[in-house]
């Protein structure tokens, strides 16, 4: 793998899209890591859920993002909330794999807090998701209520992080390439099967 001939600009704070990548060239927009309490990120109404996130220690985590969306990201038929939860880990193990010593918390963007809740309500969140068969739910606002970003999980505390089921997926998919030590990243990054996933992992929180 070749890396890409990286470039920094001012974006006029393009904060959608901070790293944008294409064929052998990657840019990233400065402006858009200058720390939550930069004055105009809140002018542009920026929620602060996403400010967070808008710093320098995400920098190199977006970066990795961008690089894996575009040269290594395979795509499941993505139908089910299970499809998009095995997505969501293998993305976030492809960043365990090139950052080992970043902290989940800031590859996750989540608050010590929402890390400290997730870890502590596990059990309970997995219940539900098992009770209510969202693993197999193809229900659009089921699947947005979990998968997207937001101040916490919709249905749930507002203590709650958001995007729990990616949390949830990145935890099968830890879960499995600790059962299959002989994989490697290349041989998960290929998996289509999310049922597969979950069923090799044995993940049980």
């Amino acid at each position: 793998y070749k890396l890409p001939q990286v470039y920094t600009y001012v974006s006029g704070m393009y904060f959608e899209q901070p790293v944008l990548k294409k064929d052998t060239v990657l840019v990233v927009a400065l402006d858009d890591y200058l720390g939550r309490d930069f004055e105009p990120y809140a002018a542009l109404h920026i929620p602060l859920y996403h400010r967070r996130c808008m710093d320098r220690r995400h920098m190199s985590v977006d970066v990795l993002r961008s690089l894996y969306m575009n040269d290594f990201y395979i795509p499941l038929h993505s139908r089910t909330l299970l499809d998009k939860m095995v997505e969501a880990g293998k993305e976030l193990y492809f960043l365990d794999a090139m950052m080992p010593d970043v902290a989940d918390s800031v590859k996750i963007c989540y608050t010590s807090a929402q890390m400290k809740w997730m870890k502590a309500h596990k059990r309970d969140v997995w219940a539900v998701f098992v009770q209510n068969r969202f693993l197999y739910s193809t229900d659009y606002l089921i699947i947005t209520k979990l998968t997207h970003e937001g101040p916490f999980t919709e249905g749930f505390s507002h203590q709650s992080p958001p995007r729990m089921a990616a949390w949830f997926g990145w935890q099968m998919v830890r879960a499995y390439m600790d059962k299959n030590p002989e994989k490697q990243l290349k041989d998960l990054l290929k998996m289509k099967n999310a049922q597969e996933m979950l069923q090799a992992s044995e993940y049980k929180p």
